[in-house]
């Protein structure tokens, strides 16, 4: 009986044995190509250079009322989304919020825009970790109060701020 038992568990050793490594083979030959690109990019982006430790980048602060307010912070060569969010005091202002980088990027001689949405968990209290993205030097970081409640945006279409 304990030789039967011996081969049955060195087959199931072998077949899940045999499974991982075809499934890391799989997983290894696919690379970066299974990953999805950000909706709305217009143009493929190289990775930027490391940005300067004198940079600079701005969060625009919008509200519901009155108009948006700007905070210039400056890069000290590791500032994130959630960096500029604490530092421009968005995080204290709004609970939740929607929140996206421009950037102005080459492309084959040309500059152009990006817009690069980026998640807000308000239950992790920052962007998600995958979307808390390094700024760069001349990044604008716009920050707008998600409209969580009908009482919100009825005041705000009553004030005429309406979206």
């Amino acid at each position: 009986m304990g030789s039967l038992m011996n081969q049955s568990h060195s087959r199931r050793h072998i077949s899940s044995t045999l499974f991982l490594a075809i499934a890391s083979i799989c997983a290894m030959s696919t690379g970066c190509s299974t990953m999805t690109s950000i909706t709305g990019n217009a143009l493929p982006v190289e990775p930027a250079a490391v940005s300067s430790p004198n940079g600079s980048y701005t969060v625009e602060m919008h509200s519901n009322f009155g108009a948006p307010k700007q905070y210039k912070g400056t890069l000290d060569g590791s500032t994130t989304v959630s960096d500029a969010l604490t530092n421009a005091g968005a995080i204290k202002k709004h609970r939740a919020m929607d929140v996206e980088i421009l950037r102005v990027v080459e492309h084959q001689g040309k500059s152009r825009g990006l817009r690069m949405p980026v998640n807000y968990e308000t239950r992790l209290g920052g962007p998600k970790p995958e979307q808390d993205y390094a700024l760069l030097d001349g990044d604008r970081v716009v920050v707008k109060p998600k409209e969580s409640s009908s009482i919100v945006k009825m005041i705000s279409t009553v004030a005429g701020m309406g979206r």
